[in-house]
C-alpha cells in the first residue's frame, strides 16, 4: 500500500458509452480500480437514490467490476453519477448521460405527384384528304412519382429509406441526408407507389405509404 496516496480511483464504463436507447432497461457495466484498495462504489441518478455497488466482502480489493440495471422512464434523460472511493477517502466521480426514446419518429408527406413524360408520334393524313398536314399526337406516360416531405423525431432522425417494388424485386434506397430533429427529403422513384421508412437514433422506425 502507498504511504502517500495522492491519486483518486480510476473509473471506466464499458457498456454503454452513453447515447440514445429505446429499451427502458439499460445494463451498465464498468470497472473501478485503485492500487490502495476500494472502500466504496456508488451510483445515483436524477430518478433514483444513491446505491452502494461494492459488496462488503470486496472492500479493500484493488479492482471491482460492477454491473447494474437502470430502469428508465417512458421517455426523457437520465444522468447517472458513479462515484468510487478508496480506503484513504479519495474519490472520483463519473457522469453517464442516457436518453430514452421509446417513441417512433414521424413522416409527413407534403407532396406526392406523378412524373409524366409525353410520347409524340406523327400521323399522316388519309389518302385523298383535303388537309395534307400530318397530325401530331402526344400521349402522356407515367414514369413514377416525386415525393417531398419531412422526417421528425424528439431526439434525432438517423436515416430515411425509400422502399419500392420493381421487376419482382424489393429495392431499398437510403437517402443521403443530414441527421437532425427535422429532416426534409425529396426523392423520385420509377414506380407509382413507395414506402418511406424513417429510423431514429434509438432504432425506432415508422413506415408511411406514398402513392
Amino acid at each position: 500500500m502507498r504511504s502517500n496516496d495522492t491519486l483518486a480511483p480510476l473509473l471506466s464504463v464499458v457498456q454503454p458509452q452513453g447515447g440514445v436507447f429505446k429499451d427502458r432497461r439499460v445494463r451498465v457495466v464498468g470497472y473501478a480500480m485503485d492500487d490502495t484498495g476500494l472502500s466504496s462504489v456508488r451510483v445515483r441518478s436524477n430518478i433514483q437514490k444513491e446505491t452502494e455497488l461494492l459488496p462488503q466482502k470486496e472492500v479493500g480489493d484493488r479492482l471491482y467490476q460492477f454491473s447494474f440495471i437502470v430502469n428508465t422512464p417512458q421517455s426523457g434523460q437520465v444522468e447517472l453519477i458513479i462515484t468510487a472511493t478508496d480506503v484513504n477517502g479519495r474519490s472520483r466521480e463519473m457522469k453517464l448521460p442516457l436518453v430514452l426514446d421509446a417513441r417512433q419518429p414521424q413522416v409527413r408527406l407534403e407532396r406526392v405527384e406523378p412524373i409524366v413524360e409525353y410520347v409524340t408520334r406523327t400521323i399522316a393524313p388519309p389518302e385523298g384528304s383535303e388537309n395534307q398536314e400530318p397530325t401530331v399526337e402526344r400521349t402522356p406516360v407515367n414514369k413514377g412519382i416525386r415525393i417531398t416531405g419531412r422526417a421528425l423525431d424528439d431526439t434525432s432522425v438517423d436515416k430515411v429509406v425509400v422502399q419500392y417494388q420493381q421487376g419482382g424485386k424489393t429495392l431499398y434506397n437510403a437517402l443521403s441526408l443530414p441527421k437532425g430533429k427535422e429532416v426534409p427529403f425529396y426523392v423520385e422513384v420509377p414506380v407509382r407507389s413507395a414506402t418511406i421508412i424513417a429510423v431514429d437514433a434509438a432504432g425506432n422506425r415508422i413506415s408511411v405509404q406514398a402513392r
